[in-house]
Formats: C-alpha cells, structure tokens, sequence
C-alpha cells in the first residue's frame, strides 16, 4: 500500500507482517520537448506501486529530488547542492527506520542517481543505523529472459527520452506525454564530443553525446509498448521486494560491521 493513504491499523499490520517499505526515487529535470519533468520518479512510482501489489510492501511518497547536476542548464530542473542531498535523504531513511521498518528498498527512475545512490549507501556502511538499504534501478532487476522480452517489444535500443522512456512514461503518466512537441530530427545521434577521451573520466559525458537531453526516436514509441514492458518491469521488482524482504545476510553482515567500529571506537 501507499503510506499517504494507509491508515493506523494497516500501517501496524504491514509492520507485524515483516513487509518493507520501498522508496521510489527520481528528479526533476528537462527530457527534450515531449516528456514531463517528473518522467523519472512518475516512472518509478508506478512500478513501485504496482509491485507492491503483488508482493505487499509499503511505497513512500515519490523522492523527486534527485541529483541533475548535469541538466541544471536547462529550465525546469530541480538541482540541490550535494551535501544537501545527501544529508536530507539520510534524514529521509532515519524517519523511515523510525517509524518500524527495518529494510528500506530504493528503486531509482533515473540515470543520474546511481552513482549518487550507491556512494550514499557506501557513506553509510560505518553508520550507527537500525535499518539496511536496498538499491535497485527500475531495469536492473530484470533476468536475461526478461530483457530479451524487452528487446522484442522496443525496435530501438535508445535511451533518455527515445522510444524506450517515452514509451515507458506514456504508461506510467498517461496523457503527460505530447509527442507533438519532438522538434529534433530523428534519429537522434550521439555527438561523441568525448571520444577523444577514451578511459577519461569528466562529469560532462552525458552532455557530451545529448545536448538536449533526447535520444534514438522518440517517435517510436507508444503506451501500448510502455504497458507491455511496465508489465516485465513490475514483475521483476515484485520479485526483488520479495528477496528483499526474505534477506537474512545483509541484516547479519551489517551487524558485524558495526560490531567492528565499535570495537574500533573502544580500542578492543
């Protein structure tokens, strides 16, 4: 269930139950002409909750404070510093443990997220914590069966804001989508301006192939694809709640790693 429409008893009886509480997360940022700011977390939003339904989880309000550090430039975009990020979604989790649950799933919608998502988990490894975190992005959960059914569904493989997402947020968003607006000529290449960088790493990489955010053929794409794949996708992250919440070794191995930084503190 949604925790913004659970009431006091369904929130105690989803806690007797064991059943973890997932956090679906994306961010505001510009996907060309054609898709919503909240593409991302509208995305993740509705998988999370679908899944929930099929394996029961609780599904906290959609996190659309995401970093687009690389989409600042452009109007529309949402963008905190770092240090704030991270120290307000911390807090996010701690009032999450607070409340009962002692395993919190992210499922991140965007592609920016992850490493800032993964480097938040690291922070976090040596943290006097009561609760562990998950973190999947909204394909990752996919097996190889799944994603060869995803490849039969889409007939490009592009990715911000082609065919793939764009198909994705028509089934997710219903009517937000105007494929009206996609103004650039298709297909949309990548501009390859870091190719001479090879095994170079600079933040500007995603700006270096998109400079407005858009790839492959938008125009491609459809709701009827987007549902077809929604389909996949939250059956997969259905399964991933479910191994989450059967997870006994992250709950285990986090309690050794405490237990050492204690010992490290008091000199044992």
């Amino acid at each position: 269930m949604e925790w913004k429409n659970m009431l006091p008893y369904q929130f105690e009886a989803a806690l007797k139950e064991g059943q973890i509480c997932v956090l679906p997360v994306g961010s505001l940022e510009r996907h060309g002409e054609h898709i919503p700011y909240g593409c991302d977390g509208g995305i993740a939003e509705k998988v999370a909750v679908e899944a929930a339904k099929r394996t029961p989880a609780v599904v906290f309000p959609t996190y659309y404070f995401g970093q687009v550090h690389e989409a600042a430039m452009h109007r529309g975009a949402v963008n905190f510093p770092a240090e704030m990020l991270t120290a307000h979604l911390k807090m996010l989790l701690d009032q999450i443990a607070y409340n009962g649950f002692k395993k919190i799933l992210i499922i991140n919608g965007h592609g920016g997220n992850r490493f800032y998502l993964q480097f938040l988990e690291k922070t976090l490894l040596d943290a006097k914590r009561n609760y562990c975190l998950y973190i999947v992005d909204t394909d990752s959960v996919l097996n190889d069966e799944e994603r060869e059914a995803v490849s039969r569904i889409y007939e490009t493989k592009d990715g911000h804001a082609g065919e793939t997402e764009t198909s994705m947020c028509m089934a997710a968003m219903p009517g937000c989508v105007d494929l009206s607006r996609q103004k650039f000529p298709e297909p949309i290449h990548r501009m390859g301006r870091m190719d001479g960088l090879k095994g170079i790493y600079t933040g500007y990489y995603f700006n270096a192939d998109w400079s407005e955010g858009v790839s492959g053929s938008p125009s491609l794409a459809s709701e009827e694809k987007g549902k077809a794949v929604m389909e996949i996708v939250v059956n997969a992250t259905a399964r991933a709640i479910r191994t989450v919440q059967e997870d006994q070794e992250i709950p285990k191995l986090q309690a050794e790693i405490l237990e050492k930084c204690r010992n490290m503190e008091e000199g044992v």
